[in-house]
This record gives C-alpha cells, sequence and structure tokens, in this order.
C-alpha cells in the first residue's frame, strides 16, 4: 500500500502509515470554506475502490486539535467515509499513546499507573516468596516496562503527575520486607534504585544523542540544532533552546531536553559510540534535574 502517498501530492496534507494503518492530519482554519482533508479522505476512499482494500470504518475517527479557547467557541468539523459520519473523539491512542485534543497527557498517564498498580498488586499476592531480589526482578520484568514505554513522547512535567507514576515504585518498594519504615529515597538507596523520573530523564539523553548521531530515523533531528559557544564551560556540542509560548512546546522532547543536554561534561557528549555514551551517562549524576528527588 506505499503507493497511497502519491494521492496526496498536491495537498496540504501530511500522512503517516505504519503496517496497514494510516493517519492523515492538516491544519486549517475554520471560517475557511475549503477543506484539503475531505479532498484528501475522499481521494483515499477512491484508492481503496481501485485496489479493493476496504476501509474498516469502525475503527475510523477524527480528532481536532485546538487550544481551549478554540475548543470552546469554534464548531468541528465532520468528517465522512462511504456515506458514514466519523466519529469526533476527545483523546486518541496512537501507538500505544493517548493524546487528548489539548495535547495533554492525563489519560495516557493515568491508565498506565492503573495497568502498572494493578500487575504490581498481582505480583505481591501471587509470588509467595519475598526475596527482594526475586521480587525486583519481576517488577523490572512485568510493570516497569509499562510506566517506559515511549517515554520521551509523554513524560511529564507537572508535579502531581510525576508523583502520580513514581507512587507504584513507591507503594510496591514499601511492601517489601524490612523497607517499610525507611523513606522512599533511603529504599532506593538500600536497592540501589533510580527513581522513575530520573530513569525518564535518562531515556531523554539516550534518544537525544540517538538523535544527533542518526542512530534513529525520526524528524526530531531537524529540530535540535548546535549552537555557537563562546565558552568552555560544560560541553562545546551545546543546543539551542527554542522559546515557546505555551506548554505543549515548552515541555515537548527538543525544549525539555536542552538543559540536561547543555549539562553534561564534554567527554560524555563526544562519546564515539552509543553503548560508550550509555557508560559515561550512566556515572553522572542527574538528580538535580528531578523535581520530585
Amino acid at each position: 500500500m506505499n503507493d497511497v502517498s502519491n494521492i496526496f501530492d498536491d495537498l496540504a496534507v501530511s500522512f503517516k502509515l505504519y503496517a496497514d494503518d494510516i493517519k492523515l492530519y492538516s491544519c486549517y482554519n475554520v471560517t475557511s470554506s475549503g477543506d484539503t482533508l475531505s479532498v484528501a479522505i475522499n481521494r483515499l476512499c477512491e484508492w481503496s475502490d481501485i485496489w479493493q482494500l476496504s476501509i474498516a470504518v469502525q475503527k475510523c475517527f477524527t480528532c481536532s486539535i485546538c487550544s481551549y479557547k478554540s475548543n470552546a467557541h469554534s464548531p468541528r468539523q465532520s468528517y465522512m467515509i462511504n456515506n458514514t459520519v466519523l466519529p469526533s473523539v476527545n483523546c486518541a491512542r496512537d501507538l500505544g499513546v493517548i493524546v487528548d485534543c489539548h495535547l495533554k497527557l492525563d489519560a495516557h498517564i493515568s491508565l498506565i499507573v492503573r495497568k502498572a498498580m494493578l500487575r504490581s498488586r498481582l505480583i505481591l499476592q501471587c509470588f509467595s516468596s519475598r526475596n527482594k531480589d526475586l521480587m525486583m526482578k519481576a517488577f523490572f520484568t512485568y510493570v516497569r516496562p509499562i510506566l517506559e514505554y515511549c517515554s520521551p513522547v509523554w513524560s511529564p512535567h507537572l508535579k502531581y503527575l510525576i508523583d502520580r507514576i513514581e507512587s507504584v515504585q513507591k507503594i510496591f518498594t514499601k511492601r517489601l520486607p524490612g523497607l517499610w519504615n525507611f523513606p522512599y529515597p533511603k529504599r532506593l538507596e538500600l536497592l540501589k534504585l533510580q527513581s522513575l523520573e530520573y530513569r525518564r530523564i535518562s531515556y531523554d539523553l539516550r534518544l537525544c544523542y540517538q538523535s544527533l548521531h542518526s542512530y534513529c530515523d525520526t524528524t526530531i533531528t531537524s529540530c535540535l540544532t548546535y549552537r555557537s559557544v563562546d565558552n568552555t564551560r560544560s560541553n562545546r556540542c551545546k543546543l539551542f533552546k527554542h522559546s515557546c509560548s505555551i506548554d505543549a512546546t515548552k515541555f515537548y522532547f527538543k525544549n525539555r531536553i536542552v538543559n540536561v543536554w547543555n549539562s553534561l561534561p564534554q567527554h560524555v557528549v563526544s562519546a564515539p559510540t552509543l553503548s560508550c555514551f550509555y557508560n559515561r551517562l550512566s556515572k553522572i549524576d542527574l538528580g538535580k534535574f528531578c523535581v520530585i528527588y
């Protein structure tokens, strides 16, 4: 189905393909009479008829991303496929990450916290052993991946969301034998663990290094630009930080990572290989960038 991209060449519409799924999106003015997205959908329907690849209309929906003010005063555009009006939703799941119409990720964080809490309780109920090493290995295998999948996309900046995610590891470690009376930072020290927030910062830095050195195929690279440095403090590979007026862009990955990256010493950012970068990064204390710990 790769040739489907050709039908949108002359339209101001962007698209993303993943297996047999397709996303179409564009910017439009609600006061404008024309809507290229409707034209794109009609072309997609014609293409599917020609190639006899039916569209699963029951799985299709629309989501209008806008500000709170625009959402309150502007009617939403409606779209149709095969005479069926597509439902308009406030939250959309995209490759496992839930984003709402205001680009907030509270719904996604609430979902993964619920799933992680449920699974951690099952581990505590099903394992008869209370050996700390065994219990933590089960936590690393069955719980932590839920809380860290695609974290550079949804990593929160608000304290209450950070604390909500951290509560999963807080509660689990508190249930381990001999650790009930210790505060959370002490439990992390005794178990030789890092907070989940600390780990998310580390994952951000890893993705930043991968993007800058073309280890991954992503458009993030075009957003990360080096700036001229007139001093030798920290490193000589500092990134430029863009000015932003809204939180959706201010705390997006490309801006969120700049201060942390620019604080790294030169021998870390200039690591010749990915594994070398990981090793050198593990010896750097990133605790000062954590909101809670």
